[in-house]
């Protein structure tokens, strides 16, 4: 690097020795050596002012480049003027009614002025009515006649008898033969653009007095062109050969065109009398034709300023360079039929080497025509008061290089105020300025760095650049060049932040000054590539800088502005275009291609004005003029307008026919290629056939006659889709009261009233913005990620995460300003929450961060016309807004961000621009398929998915052992633990193969019949009935054998011979399979289930994200704030304080939380109070069981407790509106605890009042001992429950607890208020039996009791139960089931229990059940009867006898080992064993001798106590008695 500040520094040093030198024009000849430039702009002709169509496309081009040669240093000579002789200068003459000499006299004039005021630059601007083009081109003419080119000949003319002469071309309109437009010129049609014949023309008329003409004979003088054409296809392909031509594409194509096609005899005479004369005898009435005379204009021209050296230039091909300069139109004459004469006449004419064409400048929605008067002329772009560089500007950046542009006002404005204002305009300005304030206007020492050296060697680059683009004549790209240069200069200013160093030390301050030096530098050399394209604009920063002389050009940027060096006064180079200016030009010009309305005068307004005596008439004098104009304006442009419609009619007419012979044309080939190609198949098909059959006979095969189906076709019949009910909305009533919901917090932009109802994805729904990066760091936990601090015009910075620290390096990041996007939702990134997204440009290659205007302010809006900017509060993820949006984001070739072609503008003026990627976008998988390149993925039968029906190949029946037979089978009879498979018939291939239609019903049957063989029919004895692990018979299962199957089939199948069934135990036959089908079947109603429970949830999840759809976007907070939509019968004011106060603000507080019943739920529990639930079923909701509810009475339910969740609604009170802000960002949306159901918060102004006696809890938070509060966990029946039930006349859960705490802690205060349940024994009606009941039901009251039992559960889990601390329990206070049986037993037992009692405990079990026995057999009752119910096929009487049988078998000593050997253990985890009585007696006895061990090995393990101790527990224990 030091050797590279080492070479910069010697370039920036450099002396500057070489200008611009300006000579006189007679004095410009070719020198040896240099390289000698011949420009010519194609000649106007002087029937009208010229347009900017005109001048964009030849002179101002032209002048361009001719600055850019002198700029480099070439011999340069610019030749141009005006075209004179003709058909349209003679028309023209005798509409205005004069000569055609003081016509062209007059339009010359007005030509020279307005290319004067334009800024061109002509070595000469001249004329072809001279002497000196009379003597040229009759010299040509003799030459090319004397060499045998010419000839003449009688040819059909039209010649009208009303003005008694012959019509010249232009003198005659009509329909075009060619595409039917019916005002075409005799010579062209402006319709097409082909050159035709006037007696070609359908329906003539003249056009001075609109009488049709007549066709008459006259003779002329024809050029022989197909005789030039050899020699002159030879002088194009030689230049066009070379690598540098100059050639543009148009120019090439046009050319080569007509060279294909071939050249004719052309005629160059005419019967006119202003135009050169033929010099030949019999031709004294006529003149030469303009497309012969006019090129030899240039050469007549030269020769009017340089006298007889003209000759140096336009005779002296070997050094001389010819640029030609033309619009399309012109392309033919300059590149074919000027160079044939040229040729032809064999006098070393200089030909064309570069030509050099546009296509057309349209204006908005018509054309530019000077025929007819249409589009800015160049008088009028004069008065407008727009400085020519500005005109000379825009019409370079639109120049039509390779298609047609068009001239826009609202462009025009845009790129005048963004790229010149804000871009061009503000650096040279700030840079300037900042010297002239700050350093007195004087140079300051500068000493580079390697910043410096870099954005030095970046200019030099893009000069580089430019020089390339101006010598290959690619004008447009050299000024977005200059642009360029202009943008690195304002990043690099704003990087290095001179402003901000002023103020440090010395040293900061001299480093300040090297800044602003080069920057001043950059300047001037802004002026030296801006002198081709503004050179009054270059000129005037050439003489703010203080340094006016033009230096050549050098791509380096030296320091032209030495140290001491004083500059000029600085002042803005533009000024801005406002859109009343853009009005006013548009209703003048017709902005739209038609005349804009005049603007309506207020009635009222002008009424008023009307009534004075003194101005009333001055006021009606205005409107009469202004109406007149606008009259005048409009039968100048409604003509045009009718005429163009016609036109387009016409064309579309035509091309619609066109089209319709070509598709017909097509289809006829494309239908006989796949008839011949059909046939050719059947061919072949029916060949294979033969030779199939042949071969199946010659093998043996018996051949069956297949009879022919017709094909048909059924499509079935589409299901109907079933309709999603939204839960029914609230009343009218309740949503007035209910409180509206905080789009944003304070401060933040409000979404637009219109976004709530426009869904529309578009850009007009991202709130983009401008923003300030304030501080920007490295992530702590992630390499790859910045987090930077962003000011987007709000209060506070926001925190915005960013994947950029690969791509841009952090000292680049510090302090420049962004395009943010800012109601993405937040997003924690390694732990750092992220509150918008950097809007960056991307390649694979290459990230880059958009950039802006350097003088916009953070918070600037970014908005995309047409699309209405209305950004919603927050995108939605599940709509995917910003995926859709971002498909169709790109950045155009112009380096500016583009939404769908439309460009993105900072406050509505300028752009966002990437610093060097173009062309930059992002294709989704739908614009991929667009893509030319990928079309056959649409069409081509390839590419598409096969249907359901044609993913098996169709097989014959012949091959359906393949298919069925078990001996093709490669499946395993037996599973993993030697259970015997039920499918095992078929293989593999039934994935790939299926039967004919014919044999799909029989084959399918047949294996149903496979599948499940008949069994023997044998009574089972009760110990059949002991080992059939379901309790299920198999009666059900013989009941759904096959009828079909014969009696001999069954025996093969099952293996019966002699009326005994024979069993492989090894391949998995015996008992073993006796409940595989039941598994199979459970297995499938598993499924079915889970596919209910997910789908019910899915819905669910839908009905809960809808509860908020209603709530209402507002700007400002309160401190009070709604919680809505909640469960309220399991939620309380405690739960909520607890919730809010752990995301307050440090020294924010929660003052009160209160419930209130809504006008809704008021309305709904009155009803429910003398009605129950609303809600429509067959039967009571209370008489149903869970499994009964079918899908429609679920969903009925459950939009019933979506109802309820609006009955009440919390109020939160808080001290400040900061506090309240803070909790609804952390809150609002996310899960309220275990609930499931998200916190729908909601601001409540501050005159809203709520009615007391409405009021269903409320609490001072002051009062609350937060200490002491337990959190809920999720209620049984909660809505977001797979299974819900309805829970509207449940107790409330706390009301226990309650009722103990209202007695200060003494149980037995309360004991005879608690009503004992008549399911209850003996023990109930006592006192003792009462308090061991609400302990009971009390079990989660932990406070109460002190003693904790042990016990398991039917999984093995130890679990806990609550006992009292009571000196009279007897240790089985354990845990109950919902019906308030005891489901433990004891662990311990008390120290003072005698022998006796030990012995009664051991004889307990089998007198009589314990909690936890009765329990389990309550339970496996219970299960039994919900399978009975489902339809599973069991008997509640079987149940219990096998129920029965269990318990008999458990006490019979024989059975012992079931329970003890673990030859006979069950894995519990096998679904064949599911529901298992057996197995749960065996976990039963397995508990049972757990504890009895444990108690026992406790006891052994107790010290003995001794007499005394024993004696005193004996006498307690009497007391107690």
């Amino acid at each position: 690097m030091a050797s590279n500040l080492d070479g910069i520094n010697k370039k920036w040093s450099e002396e500057l020795n070489n200008y611009v030198e300006n000579k006189e024009a007679n004095k410009i000849l070719p020198e040896a050596g240099k390289r000698n430039i011949l420009i010519t702009a194609a000649l106007p002709y002087v029937n009208n002012v010229p347009h900017l169509g005109n001048i964009i496309g030849c002179v101002l081009s032209a002048d361009v480049f001719a600055r850019y040669c002198k700029l480099r240093g070439h011999n340069t000579f610019y030749v141009g003027g005006t075209d004179e002789y003709g058909t349209a200068t003679e028309t023209k003459a005798l509409q205005e009614g004069v000569t055609p000499r003081e016509l062209c006299d007059k339009y010359h004039a007005i030509h020279k002025q307005i290319y004067e005021w334009f800024g061109i630059d002509f070595t000469h601007f001249g004329r072809t009515t001279t002497d000196d083009q009379t003597e040229i081109c009759q010299d040509m003419f003799l030459k090319l006649h004397k060499n045998g080119y010419t000839s003449t000949q009688s040819v059909d003319q039209l010649f009208c008898a009303h003005c008694d002469k012959f019509l010249a071309d232009r003198f005659v309109t009509g329909i075009c033969p060619n595409c039917a437009y019916d005002d075409a010129r005799g010579d062209q049609c402006d319709g097409c653009g082909k050159l035709i014949n006037a007696v070609e023309l359908k329906e003539p008329k003249c056009h001075m007095c609109k009488k049709r003409p007549e066709v008459r004979q006259s003779t002329h003088i024809f050029l022989g062109l197909d005789k030039l054409q050899a020699m002159t296809t030879a002088h194009l392909d030689k230049e066009l050969a070379k690598e540098d031509n100059r050639w543009s594409a148009n120019a090439v194509g046009i050319t080569k065109s007509w060279m294909k096609l071939g050249l004719d005899p052309r005629c160059i005479t005419r019967d006119l009398k202003w135009g050169t004369p033929v010099p030949l005898d019999g031709f004294e009435k006529k003149v030469f034709y303009v497309w012969f005379d006019a090129p030899i204009g240039y050469l007549s021209i030269t020769k009017t300023v340089l006298g007889n050296d003209w000759v140096k230039w336009w005779k002296n091909p070997d050094n001389v360079e010819l640029f030609n300069f033309v619009g399309k139109d012109n392309v033919a004459f300059h590149a074919v039929m000027f160079p044939c004469s040229q040729l032809g006449a064999n006098d070393n004419y200089t030909v064309v080497n570069n030509l050099c064409a546009t296509e057309y400048l349209n204006y908005e929605d018509t054309k530019f025509s000077k025929s007819r008067g249409t589009g800015i002329f160049g008088d009028a772009a004069k008065e407008t008061g727009i400085p020519a560089d500005i005109w000379r500007f825009y019409l370079l950046y639109m120049r039509p290089e390779s298609q047609d542009t068009a001239f826009s006002w609202d462009d025009f404005v845009l790129k005048v105020n963004s790229e010149l204002l804000n871009n061009l305009g503000n650096f040279v300005n700030r840079a300037l300025s900042f010297l002239a304030n700050n350093f007195d206007g004087k140079l300051p020492e500068m000493n580079l760095t390697e910043e410096d050296s870099q954005v030095l060697a970046d200019i030099e680059e893009e000069c580089i650049q430019w020089d390339k683009q101006f010598d290959g004549v690619h004008l447009k790209d050299a000024v977005k060049t200059i642009l360029n240069v202009s943008r690195r200069g304002n990043q690099y200013m704003q990087a290095q932040t001179p402003w901000v160093l002023m103020k440090g030390d010395a040293a900061q301050k001299s480093r300040a000054g090297t800044i602003i030096g080069i920057a001043a530098n950059i300047a001037y050399h802004l002026s030296i590539l801006l002198h081709p394209v503004m050179p009054q604009i270059s000129l005037t920063i050439r003489q703010q800088c203080g340094l006016e002389k033009l230096p050549l050009f050098s791509a380096f940027p030296r320091c032209y502005l030495k140290p001491g060096h004083v500059i000029g006064k600085p002042s803005p180079l533009f000024a801005k275009i406002d859109a009343a200016q853009v009005a006013e030009f548009k209703a003048k010009f017709g902005g739209d291609g038609s005349v804009a309305p005049v603007e309506k005068e207020k009635p009222k307004k002008n009424a008023g004005k009307a009534e004075k005596p003194k101005k009333g008439d001055d006021k009606k004098e205005k409107n009469n003029e202004k109406k007149e104009k606008a009259a005048k304006m409009s039968a100048r442009v409604f003509p045009t307008l009718a005429k163009n419609e016609t036109v387009i009619r016409q064309l579309l007419e035509g091309n619609l026919k066109k089209f319709e012979q070509a598709r017909q044309i097509f289809q006829a080939k494309q239908l006989a290629q796949l008839e011949a190609e059909n046939k050719k198949l059947e061919a072949e098909i029916s060949s294979l056939t033969k030779q199939l059959e042949q071969a199946e006979v010659a093998g043996g095969i018996k051949q069956v006659a297949r009879p022919k189906i017709a094909a048909s076709s059924s499509a079935a019949p589409a299901p109907t889709p079933a309709k999603a009910s939204a839960p029914a909305s609230a009343p009218e009533k309740a949503a007035q009261k209910a409180p509206a919901p905080s789009a944003a917090k304070k401060g933040g932009k409000a979404a637009a009233p219109a976004a709530a109802a426009d869904d529309t994805i578009d850009i007009g729904r991202l709130d983009l913005r401008v923003g300030r990066i304030v501080k920007c760091e490295k992530h702590p936990d992630a390499d790859a990620l910045y987090v930077e601090q962003i000011d987007v015009g709000e209060e506070q910075p926001r925190t915005v995460v960013s994947g950029l620290v690969r791509h841009v390096p952090l000292d680049q990041m510090q302090n420049r300003l962004v395009v943010v996007l800012c109601n993405l939702k937040p997003a924690k990134m390694r732990g750092v929450e992220s509150r918008a997204m950097v809007m960056c440009a991307s390649s694979p290659e290459k990230v880059e961060i958009m950039e802006v205007d350097p003088s916009t302010t953070p918070g600037t809006i970014v908005t995309c016309p047409p699309s209405i900017h209305r950004p919603d509060a927050q995108l939605n993820p599940k709509k995917k807004i910003w995926e859709t949006v971002a498909e169709d984001l790109k950045v155009s070739p112009e380096g500016f961000a583009a939404w769908k072609g439309q460009p993105l503008l900072v406050g509505g003026s300028t752009k966002m621009t990437a610093p060097t990627l173009r062309g930059v976008f992002k294709m989704g998988k739908k614009k991929a398929l667009d893509d030319a390149r990928f079309s056959r993925i649409k069409s081509d039968p390839i590419f598409s998915g096969l249907k359901s029906t044609e993913r098996k190949v169709v097989i014959d029946k012949r091959f359906a052992a393949a298919l069925t037979d078990e001996k093709f089978s490669t499946r395993s009879k037996v599973d993993m633990r030697g259970r015997k498979q039920k499918n095992i018939v078929g293989n593999d291939m039934l994935d790939l193969y299926e039967l004919e239609e014919d044999q799909r019903n029989q084959t399918t049957s047949t294996q149903k019949v496979a599948k499940k063989p008949e069994k023997v029919t044998k009574k089972k004895t009760v110990l059949d009935q002991f080992f059939d692990e379901d309790g299920y018979d198999d009666e059900e299962e013989e009941e759904i054998e096959d009828e079909e199957v014969s009696d001999e089939e069954e025996e093969e199948d099952n293996g019966i011979k002699g009326g005994f069934k024979k069993l492989d135990l090894a391949r998995g036959e015996g008992n073993l399979d006796s409940s595989s089908d039941d598994d199979s079947s459970e297995d499938e109603e598993e499924g079915e289930e889970e596919w209910e429970k997910s789908k019910t949830s899915m819905q669910l999840e839908a009905d809960l994200g809808q509860l908020d759809k209603d709530a209402e976007q507002v700007e400002w907070t309160s401190k009070r704030l709604a919680l809505c939509n909640l469960e309220w019968d399991h939620i309380n004011c405690e739960d909520i304080l607890m919730l809010v106060k752990s995301f307050l603000p440090a020294e924010g507080f929660v003052k009160t939380v209160g419930i209130y019943i809504s006008d809704f739920g008021q309305e709904k529990i009155e009803y429910e109070e003398k009605n129950g639930p609303s809600l429509k079923l067959p039967k009571p909701i209370e008489e149903y069981e869970e499994d009964e509810m079918d899908p429609e009475t679920k969903a009925a339910v459950r939009n019933y407790l979506l109802d309820r969740l609006k009955y009440y609604y919390a109020v939160i009170e808080f001290d400040s509106d900061e506090s309240a802000l803070e909790v609804y960002n952390e809150c609002d949306g996310f899960q309220f605890e275990e609930t499931g159901l998200k916190m729908d918060m909601r601001f409540i102004p501050e005159d809203m009042e709520f009615e007391e006696d409405r009021i269903k809890e409320f609490i001072n938070a002051e009062d609350v001992n937060t200490k002491k509060y337990k959190p809920k966990k999720k209620p049984k029946n909660s809505i977001t429950s797979t299974n819900t039930k309805i829970s509207w006349d449940e107790d409330d859960p706390s009301r226990s607890k309650k009722f103990l705490e209202a007695f200060d802690g003494n149980e037995k205060s309360g004991q005879d208020l608690i009503v004992g349940s008549d399911e209850e024994g003996e023990e109930s009606d006592s006192e003792e039996g009462k308090r061991r009941e609400l302990l009971g039901l009390l079990k989660d009251d932990e406070k109460k009791t002190g003693m904790n039992i042990e016990w398991e559960d039917e999984d093995g889990k130890h679990k806990k139960g609550v006992g009292s601390d009571s000196d009279s329990s007897d240790g089985e206070y354990v845990k109950c089931d919902e019906d308030g049986d005891e489901i433990g037993i004891p662990t311990k037992k008390k120290q003072d229990e005698s022998g006796d009692d030990e012995e009664e405990i051991q004889e307990k079990p089998e007198e009589k059940l314990n909690g936890y026995q009765t329990y389990l057999k309550k339970k496996k009752l219970k299960l039994a009867e919900k399978k009975l119910q489902s339809g599973k096929g069991k008997r509640k009487s079987e149940t219990i006898k096998s129920a029965e049988i269990i318990e008999t078998v458990q006490n019979d000593s024989r059975f012992t080992a079931l329970f003890t050997d673990s030859a006979f253990a069950i894995e519990p985890s096998s679904k064949k064993f599911k529901g298992s009585q057996l197995a749960a007696k065996q976990v039963e006895h397995k508990v049972l001798a757990s504890l009895e061990s444990k108690s026992k090995f406790e006891e052994k393990s107790k010290p003995k106590e001794d007499l005394v101790a024993q004696l005193k527990k004996k006498a307690e224990k009497w007391k107690k008695k």
